[in-house]
């Protein structure tokens, strides 16, 4: 071969031109069929994507010819001569077209998509601007780790709102419980829609709305149903019963039912000057007869029982000895101070000592007797008679002058505690009113050895707690010639209850006399089981 054709190829080009050209386009086809069946590189498990930048890059100038020779070069997998090398002898040959035909065919939109990032980035749009750094966040609400429990002392339902969130942030974003709107139900208390919350949360109950719910009540005005209110919490959508409301209880409602049927036939007594109407309950134990012990029934819960059998196999005793004095003193005592918090009804404290004289009436006195209190008094069993009661306090002036009747008895026996219950039913004559005669006209008069009365004298350390209807009265009672006696008594005012007669209220301070009663019954003395 000439030695000239190797150092100067193109020197021939004017006799052989056509030759020259057509090999490097031979040659072209396989390159582009290459790049076609080029699979895109995949994703490696340790490749790290790139960061996005901060601020819209500038677009960058077209790149050198070089550098897209060694980008294409670079993706060749094959030992053939890359196709920039095969356009570069198509450009010394003189050949323009198979050249653009290459290019056109290695530009970005004929090569697979590739998974790098572009040099260029297009600026974030205003539907979603770029997080800024630097500032904290401001929540609609509290989160739930910056939450207090509601059993924390420090958490405020004022402050802090239904949800742990400050009122002013939850009243500017209304959270999803706040959006359902629920129909009010018959209480009037407008309920929280379906709530699916966890049983806990950083290891505490969940927190009912309202807060403090069950650690004071009493300052819920109106006062909500609490155990509703956190069982929907914890269950979603919730009832007490198929009917909504919850049953009476069948021991409520036996003393219920017997308190109504009595004070619908105690209708007559009207004038609460002349007479009135006295429910108290007495705290003791019921003992057989046969045995003089405290019965033993087959009940596992406080039952009311049959007034045939007791009146045939047990009494009642309302004395209790003075460790059980001072057990029920402390319980009281305890009782005043937990309704000195702001929110409760206060306890009246009273410790009145007053000595009491009995004296038979006379037939002027009975005959002075109201009418109401005299048709009853009349079915007396034969050989008892009525006698006046004298109340002096410790001045010796007269505090009230009483005739008692007893009109029925229901017994409550409480097997799992120490005291049982007996619940009285009495009217009470007031004989001190001006318009009667002379007090030694209204009754017989005085018997030998017995002083002024026709009983020994009774001398009362009374202790008197007294709360909304309901007084409890604690009282040491010495007879000369006898040891001390404990009575304990709870007494709800009959002319409540006879306002409310089938009312509403009739059953809620019915239950409120029970509860209280119940209270009672389940103190233990000092030691006791």
């Amino acid at each position: 071969m000439d030695m000239r054709r190797l150092l100067n190829p193109d020197a021939d080009n004017g006799a052989n031109g056509a030759n020259a050209v057509a090999p490097p386009v031979v040659s072209v086809v396989p390159a582009v069929a290459m790049v076609k069946q080029r699979r895109p590189q995949e994703t490696s498990i340790f490749t790290k994507p790139s960061p996005k930048p901060r601020k819209p890059a500038v677009a960058a100038p077209a790149p050198p010819p070089i550098q897209q020779q060694s980008s294409s070069a670079s993706l060749s997998s094959t030992g053939s001569a890359p196709p920039v090398a095969q356009a570069d002898q198509h450009r010394r040959s003189g050949s323009t077209s198979s050249v653009e035909e290459v290019m056109v065919r290695e530009s970005p939109a004929a090569t697979p998509e590739s998974r790098k990032r572009p040099a260029t980035s297009e600026p974030p749009t205003e539907e979603a601007p770029a997080a800024k750094r630097g500032k904290t966040r401001k929540y609609a609400e509290r989160p739930i780790w910056a939450r207090l429990a509601w059993t924390n002392p420090k958490s405020d339902a004022r402050l802090t709102g239904a949800n742990g969130a400050s009122q002013s942030r939850t009243q500017a974003a209304p959270n999803q419980h706040q959006l359902q709107q629920q129909p009010p139900k018959p209480n009037g208390v407008q309920m929280p829609g379906p709530q699916h919350v966890s049983p806990q949360q950083n290891g505490h109950p969940p927190q009912p709305p309202g807060g403090n719910v069950n650690l004071k009540p009493w300052l819920q005005d109106p006062p909500l149903d609490n155990d509703l209110i956190l069982s929907r919490q914890i269950f979603g959508q919730w009832e007490n019963s198929v009917c909504w409301n919850q049953p009476f209880g069948d021991m409520e409602k036996a003393v219920a039912d017997w308190i109504y049927i009595h004070l619908k036939a105690l209708e007559d007594v009207d004038n609460p000057k002349e007479c009135v109407i006295e429910i108290e309950a007495k705290i003791g134990k019921i003992i057989t007869k046969n045995t003089d012990e405290r019965i033993r029934m087959p009940v596992t819960t406080a039952a009311v029982l049959d007034e045939g059998w007791m009146k045939k196999e047990a009494r009642f005793e309302s004395q209790m000895d003075e460790p059980e004095h001072k057990a029920m003193n402390t319980f009281l005592n305890a009782a005043i101070t937990e309704t000195l918090q702001p929110g409760r009804v206060k306890m009246q404290y009273l410790h009145p000592r007053e000595t009491d004289s009995f004296r038979p009436l006379s037939a002027a006195g009975l005959q002075a007797l109201p009418p109401p209190f005299r048709a009853r008094s009349s079915k007396l069993p034969a050989g008892r008679s009525l006698k006046l009661r004298t109340s002096t306090n410790e001045h010796n002036v007269v505090t009230a002058r009483i005739v008692k009747l007893h009109i029925t008895d229901l017994h409550i026996y409480n097997p799992n505690y120490n005291y049982d219950c007996r619940i009285s039913i009495n009217l009470e004559a007031n004989m001190n009113r001006a318009e009667l005669a002379p007090f030694d006209e209204l009754v017989e008069p005085a018997l030998p050895n017995w002083g002024e009365g026709g009983t020994p004298e009774r001398r009362k350390d009374r202790l008197s707690y007294r709360h909304l209807a309901y007084s409890f009265d604690l009282t040491r009672v010495d007879v000369r010639g006898m040891e001390p006696k404990y009575e304990l008594e709870l007494e709800v005012e009959a002319g409540v209850l006879r306002g409310c007669l089938g009312g509403p209220g009739f059953a809620s301070v019915v239950g409120g006399f029970l509860d209280n009663a119940t209270f009672l019954m389940r103190q233990r003395p000092a030691g006791g089981a």
